[in-house]
């Protein structure tokens, strides 16, 4: 029995290692960027530079993820970069489409885009699409700076002959020397001029370099602020509606109070409406006003005070008899 357990606990302990091995390699394809739960379709591009492209970034059509970069490698023979992405199986790709690599967003972030073609057959699983390199912020910035850089150049070349021909036809005289003045003096500014557009393309240059290393840094910062800002508002969906429950009862019982003074029987009720109630209250006031006036000018009608109690009484009583 003992060697039956034995090889009973072996066996499990393969099976274990076996799953665990599995389970393993599932994890490393995930985080390398292939999909291990849905279909996907494996395609391969050739680029001669890929622009910090890495495994795991997105494969975008019309700006919607349908896709990851799974490998990136160096062909000997084609001397360039061989990136390897997975689409999923249920995008189909005419065989004239091309992907592009391109800036997902204005720190540099690197993906590819998928051109769609208008051929009626598809890409299959293993073939091989056409790639292309899409200019960048810097570099569309770059190609709009220099044209205008080389056409002042090429006027500079035009008007040098120019001046040259004026000078031997006029000679030197003294309204040539000056108009010579002028024409060298805007030549040095056009110099100036295409000067600080250089040094403008290099500023720009600087500029989005040390953008993209703050914003790098100040990314985890904004990332906390939002969940802090998340907490609250979930925080504030929990409390609102117990505190909306209280405001809308006491609301209600505030209604009800306001509708009995309005219409019920009560005495504050007919307080408020019943004007014969108001006006005994009015002629009683004023009657207990009057009576306090005569208390206080004649006392003796209301009080009798005596020293000498009851003889003084029946003596007042003799002297009004006849």
């Amino acid at each position: 029995m003992s060697q039956k357990g034995a090889i009973k606990k072996q066996i499990q302990v393969g099976l274990l290692v076996i799953v665990s091995i599995i389970l393993m390699l599932i994890g490393l394809s995930y985080l390398k960027g292939y999909s291990v739960v849905s279909r996907t379709t494996m395609l391969t591009a050739y680029f001669p530079e890929v622009k910090g492209l890495k495994a795991g970034d997105q494969v975008l059509l019309k700006g919607y993820q349908v896709g990851q970069v799974h490998r990136l490698s160096f062909d000997a023979q084609r001397k360039q970069i061989a990136v390897q992405f997975w689409v999923r199986n249920n995008i189909k790709l005419p065989k004239n489409s091309y992907v592009e690599i391109v800036e997902k967003d204005f720190l540099g972030t690197m993906a590819l885009s998928i051109h769609l073609g208008d051929e009626k057959n598809f890409l299959q699983d293993g073939d091989t699409i056409h790639g292309t390199l899409a200019a960048g912020t810097f570099e569309t910035i770059k190609n709009e700076i220099i044209p205008v850089k080389d056409q002042i150049l090429k006027l500079l070349i035009t008007i040098e002959p120019a001046i040259k021909g004026i000078r031997q036809l006029l000679g030197d005289s003294a309204q040539m020397t000056q108009m010579r003045h002028h024409i060298h003096a805007t030549t040095a500014q056009l110099q100036k001029l295409s000067k600080q557009l250089t040094q403008l393309s290099q500023q720009l240059q600087n500029l989005l370099t040390d953008f993209r290393k703050d914003w790098r840094t100040l990314h985890p910062e904004l990332q906390a602020t939002l969940k802090n800002v998340h907490h609250l508002s979930d925080s504030l969906k929990q409390t609102l509606p117990p505190l909306m429950r209280s405001l809308q009862a006491t609301s209600n019982q505030l209604h009800l109070l306001l509708d009995s003074l309005n219409h019920g029987s009560g005495t504050a009720s007919k307080f408020l409406h019943d004007p014969q109630l108001y006006n005994n209250l009015t002629k009683s006031v004023e009657s207990l006003d009057k009576l306090l006036i005569e208390l206080r000018l004649h006392p003796e009608r209301f009080v009798h005070f005596s020293l000498f109690g009851r003889k003084d009484k029946e003596k007042k009583k003799k002297k009004h008899k006849p």
